[in-house]
């Protein structure tokens, strides 16, 4: 249903405005409002296809007759730019498009340059970088659980987690699948092989930093509580990473260094890649390692490898 066109100045591309069904994904059973950019004289999208469906809210319409789908993408204003286009016009001086939206009462203006110009115009969502951590040896003690301590149980987390994963509108988690699931997360993971040799004159150097009250590692990485304190600590706000925003409240869980040798990117964000690099960087945010010297550093590192 497109009512009005525009032509670039160059003749090299056609807008079109329209309600268009399949908008959101080939599949998607209702429309969404978008702004097609043709190139001519082909008359080819500038945009590929899209191919994806996008979490949506459970359609009574579909099964009301017979579909059972658990995504259906209906109708919601929060997906586009504008609702019902009924008028554009290309603006030569910022080479953009200006829509009118009769269903929103609104007047819009779009990247012209993009190859999808209604969805280029919505705002970024970037979100805030989270490393997915270990959980083998991790998940036994009782403590609140979440980079930021938000869930008291195990099984509080995995309600939010299931929640968190599940789109728009989340179904309620069955109580069996949360109880399966923190049995097996806590008695089911193989743990790596334990360290059966004694610690090396260089371990037992950085066992006895880890736990010296200047460098203060073991405040927080209590060794009776599985080396956390579970509780959410402030720390200073780490470079803000590329693609994603920045985070100044910097409270987070203390999390466990077992194993912490045996995985990968380190930090809440994943931003160090190794031990190494963490405490090439870390000064005195957490704890204060600014006064060890590089040898001192190593020890360090040797020892929470060991755990």
């Amino acid at each position: 249903m497109g009512y009005s066109l525009a032509l670039s100045p160059d003749k090299k591309r056609l807008f079109v405005p329209r309600h268009a069904l399949g908008a959101r994904s080939h599949s998607s059973w209702f429309g969404s409002t978008t702004v097609d950019a043709l190139l001519l004289p082909a008359e080819t999208p500038a945009a590929p296809m899209h191919e994806a469906n996008l979490p949506g809210v459970s359609s009574t319409h579909l099964e009301n007759h017979g579909f059972k789908y658990e995504l259906d993408n209906q109708p919601a204003e929060a997906w586009s730019a504008f609702v019902q286009p009924r008028d554009i016009r290309y603006r030569r001086s910022l080479n953009t498009v200006v829509v009118v939206s009769e269903g929103a009462d609104r007047l819009v203006e779009l990247d012209a340059m993009a190859m999808d110009p209604a969805n280029a115009s919505a705002k970024e969502v970037k979100g805030v970088p989270r490393r997915t951590p270990m959980l083998v040896g991790r998940v036994s003690p009782v403590g609140s659980y979440g980079w930021r301590g938000e869930s008291a149980t195990l099984e509080k987390r995995i309600e939010a987690g299931t929640q968190l994963h599940a789109g728009e509108s989340p179904r309620s988690v069955p109580e069996y699948y949360v109880n399966a699931l923190a049995v097996f997360l806590r008695k089911g993971l193989a743990k790596p092989p334990a360290r059966t040799a004694s610690l090396t004159p260089e371990e037992q150097k950085g066992k006895a930093l880890f736990e010296d009250s200047k460098t203060a590692c073991s405040v927080c990485h209590e060794p009776t509580r599985y080396l956390s304190n579970y509780k959410p600590m402030k720390l200073g706000a780490l470079p803000t990473l590329a693609g994603f925003e920045p985070e100044p409240d910097a409270l987070f869980k203390t999390p466990s260094l077992l194993y912490v040798g045996q995985h990968g990117s380190l930090l809440h964000d994943g931003s160090a890649k190794t031990l190494e690099e963490l405490f090439e960087k870390n000064g005195t945010r957490m704890g204060d390692t600014a006064h060890l010297t590089p040898e001192e550093r190593r020890a360090l590192v040797a020892y929470l490898k060991t755990l």
